[in-house]
């Protein structure tokens, strides 16, 4: 495992369709320190965002940088659709001076997190004895359904973009084979994403809905779960269907890779949800997977309480990477 250091303190963001939140971290070892957050409309690009950030800080600018986005990162060229920026890594590293800039998924930082994160930053879900020479997944649902992989290799840190939440959906249950069968109609395919993330709550909503002939009171994720606090039944069984369908998909994904050496639940959707989100129902779904129930009953499953864990991420890999 790499023992680089930093010279002089880092900068990290973690760059969503909405905002930008920007830390700085001093030295190794250390955690994220909030510099600011800014929305991420104000900016055309990377770098414009990035030299404004330079200008909240006390010292000189950073040397590194890293930075975490909320869309597929892949090569040089880096979309970041809900905000219509399009940039180079390439150049807006040297457009802006700097010795490293590394640009990334976002959930592949909450991938580099997983080796950082502490007890304390950690909710057990299901209880389990971790492999620790197997494969770990992260996943969780936010305005998608974002998923990494993570293994170890060699005595360092791999980790893996995934888009494990565009998996198809089987039905347990005629009321769910009539959702994705609308689903279906509406999308031209039921992905876990299209029921278990923030959009997919509005969409299985809606649909449920049309469903049963009655007006949707609901227009948004925060509208529903507000719903359901009031009591609305369509509210509340949309929001059931996403805490089974997550925990199905959930137990697919662990199974097509080995994960035995534990689960990651992360993304903003879950703690918004609150009380509405039934844990054991996840869990049953998750093992109700026939001949390898017991396999996956063995499998620990934590929920990620920490406030950023793509922020530790970054600054997790900026230092096993220097």
């Amino acid at each position: 495992m790499s023992t680089g250091r930093p010279d002089q303190p880092w900068l990290v963001a973690d760059i969503g369709g909405t905002n930008v939140r920007v830390a700085v971290v001093k030295g190794p070892q250390q955690i994220p320190q909030t510099l600011c957050q800014l929305a991420t409309a104000d900016y055309g690009d990377l770098a414009e965002m990035l030299s404004d950030a330079f200008t909240r800080l006390d010292g000189p600018p950073p040397r590194q940088v890293a930075c975490a986005l909320a869309s597929p990162v892949a090569g040089d060229d880096v979309r970041l659709t809900n905000a219509g920026w399009h940039f180079s890594v390439v150049k807006t590293q040297a457009q802006l001076g700097l010795e490293r800039l590394e640009v990334m998924n976002d959930w592949v930082a909450q991938g580099w997190a997983v080796p950082a994160l502490s007890d304390n930053d950690l909710r057990t879900i299901q209880p389990g004895t971790p492999d620790l020479d197997a494969p770990r997944i992260a996943l969780g649902p936010g305005t998608g359904l974002g998923t990494t992989l993570m293994t170890p290799h060699n005595g360092q840190w791999q980790v893996f973009a995934a888009e494990g939440g565009h998996i198809s959906v089987a039905p347990t249950n005629a009321r769910e084979a009539e959702l994705i069968l609308e689903l279906h109609r509406r999308f031209g395919h039921c992905s876990a994403e299209r029921i278990a993330s923030g959009t997919g709550l509005e969409s299985v909503y809606s649909a449920l809905c049309q469903m049963d002939h009655c007006t949707a009171q609901a227009q948004d994720a925060e509208a529903i779960g507000q719903a359901a606090t009031a009591g609305d039944a369509i509210a509340l069984e949309a929001i059931d269907l996403l805490t089974r369908i997550l925990g199905s998909a959930t137990g697919d994904l662990m199974l097509a890779t080995g994960a035995r050496g534990g689960v990651y639940i992360g993304g903003g959707l879950i703690p918004a949800l609150g009380k509405h989100f039934d844990w054991q129902a996840f869990r049953t779904r998750l093992q109700e997977k026939g001949r390898f129930d017991e396999y996956l009953r063995q499998i620990p499953v934590w929920l990620i309480t920490h406030e950023a864990p793509a922020l530790l991420g970054l600054a997790h890999y900026l230092e096993e990477t220097a």
